[in-house]
């Protein structure tokens, strides 16, 4: 049985790494996978199937100029305009490269 020392430490690394992963901070800047998939809702997945995959990183990786305008320009996703901070950190992803 673990301490609860030990249960803490666990639970406080899993919550860093969850804010980490929100925002895109770590050392090796945000990835596809860890920090950009998720910010595609499956309901915006699904609008947009007829042009590309949002979780794919191959077709996100392919068209996010595109999609990165349509985020800052409010007209992606359509229902409601993405924070900064999502914006932000979608521009960091394109500006580092794109990384998977």
């Amino acid at each position: 049985m673990r301490s609860s020392t030990t249960a803490d430490q666990v639970g406080h690394a899993t919550e860093v790494e969850q804010e980490n992963a929100g925002t895109g901070a770590n050392d090796s800047g945000p990835t596809f996978e860890a920090n950009i998939k998720s910010l595609f809702r499956e309901r915006e997945r699904v609008a947009m199937l007829d042009f590309f995959d949002l979780w794919s990183f191959d077709d996100v990786k392919a068209n996010a100029d595109a999609i990165l305008g349509a985020v800052r320009a409010g007209s992606m996703p359509c229902d409601t305009p993405w924070t900064t901070e999502k914006v932000d950190l979608l521009e960091r992803w394109v500006d580092s490269g794109t990384p998977r």
